[in-house]
Parts: structure tokens; sequence; C-alpha cells
């Protein structure tokens, strides 16, 4: 499989690198790809290339269950969070980093105090696949992104969301629709998380949506951010790497009325763990 990585911590260059997977283990062959159709860098704005976290190495991946429960003990530690959210936050978050190769991502849209939200925007950031924090959504923003071939996940903060946007959120949470964009024709699909702000009404949230109700108040601990960010991308792109391919051959049906997809009973999916 081709990743797109950092060189290094300190050498910020980004490359496109093969990784080979065998006999359930995967290894950096150390083989750089450029200009090939498909596995290309794509263009990006100097901001978005300087801040984009990516993995920069592979790390040791424990088993699904045990990544799955850390991931969801990451949640539970720095945001005040229900053990149902901190569930829900993490499948959405491992769900990033299959994007490629799944129908339907459901958006997950957060309400509740702005500092709250930003601090569970910086705790994704950490553990969702190409992770962007976005201070609002519209078309031009949306433009300026390389969604198709990056295939990022966006952090929105959009207080004011409109209908017409809400639609489009809609929409571009299932493969296959495609949104003119100036003089050309594009998908956006990929995962989105947006904050809505504190009081969003019904209406607001975008059908078939994951909604996150975060609470806070003045005698809420403030909590520091995750200081192992680059550990916890090292450790999903292994996992990604290892079960692509059970993830990419199960037979998803999405219960959109609930804003989840949904491998079925009996069939195995790594990347939903069961007990």
């Amino acid at each position: 499989m081709i990743e797109l990585i950092r060189a290094t911590s300190t050498d910020r260059r980004i490359l496109a690198r093969l990784f080979q997977v065998e006999h359930g283990s995967c290894n950096n062959t150390g083989v750089e790809y450029r200009g090939l159709r498909g596995i290309e860098i794509p263009i990006l704005p100097p901001v978005l290339y300087k801040s984009l976290l990516l993995p920069t190495q592979l790390k040791t991946c424990q088993s699904p269950r045990q990544l799955f429960d850390s991931i969801c003990a990451l949640f539970r530690e720095h945001v005040m969070l229900s053990e149902n959210q901190c569930m829900l936050l993490t499948y959405w978050s491992v769900a990033s980093w299959f994007s490629d190769v799944m129908p339907f991502i459901p958006c997950l849209a957060i309400t509740g105090p702005a500092f709250v939200a930003d601090l569970l925007f910086r705790v994704l950031r950490c553990v969702c696949r190409r992770p962007l924090l976005l201070a609002g959504m519209n078309p031009a923003i949306l433009r300026a992104l390389p969604l198709e071939e990056l295939m990022p996940t966006l952090l929105i903060r959009e207080p004011q969301l409109s209908k017409r946007m809400a639609l489009l959120l809609e929409a571009s949470s299932q493969v296959g629709y495609l949104v003119a964009s100036g003089r050309d024709v594009r998908q956006f699909f990929c995962a989105k998380s947006i904050y809505l702000g504190e009081q969003a009404q019904q209406s607001t949230l975008p059908r078939h949506s994951i909604h996150i109700r975060v609470n806070g108040n003045g005698l809420t601990p403030i909590r520091s951010l995750p200081a192992n960010a680059q550990d916890w991308q090292n450790e999903l792109l292994c996992f990604r790497l290892l079960v692509h391919a059970d993830v990419a051959s199960s037979k998803f049906s999405s219960r959109v009325s609930a804003g989840i997809l949904c491998c079925g009973p009996g069939a195995g999916c790594t990347l939903c763990p069961r007990p």
C-alpha cells in the first residue's frame, strides 16, 4: 500500500511511501514513489503542507480491542463525556482511517460550549486520519482543498451553518455525489465533524449525523491536550495497513436512520471489534 507520511518528526517533507503487509505484520520498504498516477502527493497550500498531521513511521499496533479501548480512554480522560459518547467517537475516529473503502461516513455534529468543543476537536485531531481544523464552512474553502485526492478528516467550526451547506454535508457523507466547483466537478466525500454552536436547532443538524453534545461549566477542570499525537498517528497507520483488506472486503449495510454504518451480525469486520 502507498501512504503519505512525513519524512521524520524534524524533516517535515511529505513523502509517498510504499508499505508491505505480509503474514500479519507491516514494514516500511523505504521505497519512495513520485509522479505516478493516483499516488502522487496532492498539491497543497503552503500552510496546509506545514500543518497537516501525518504519521512519520510505523508503531507496533495493539490488538483491535486494546486499540479501541485505549482511544476510548483518551476521550474519557480529556473531555467530559459519557461512556456511550466516548465509544461513538472512538468508532468514528477509526472509521476515518478507512474512508477510501467505505460507502458512507456519517457527519459528526457537535454542540455545547465552544471551549469544550475545541478541546474535543484537538483530541480528535490526534486519532483521525489526515485531520484538518477549519474555521468555517463554505464552497470557497472546499474548493481550496484537494479533498478527493487527500481524503482528509475535516474538523469544522461553523456555528452559523447555512441550510445549503447542511445539505452539502449530508450528500457528501456518501460516495458518488458530485459538486460543481468553478469549472470543475468534484467529489467532497470524506470524514467530517462540525461544531454547530452551543444551542443548535434539530433542523440544523445534518440528516443521518451522529450528534454529540459536550458539557462544561466554570467548575470543569482544565485538561492538558494529549502530548502523544504522533504516536497515535503512527499506531493507527499500522492498524490501517494490517486490516485494510479485511475492511475493504466487508459487506457493509448502512443503518442510515441511526447514522450508523455496520458490517452486520457475524460479519467479523476488524473495524468493529466485539468482546
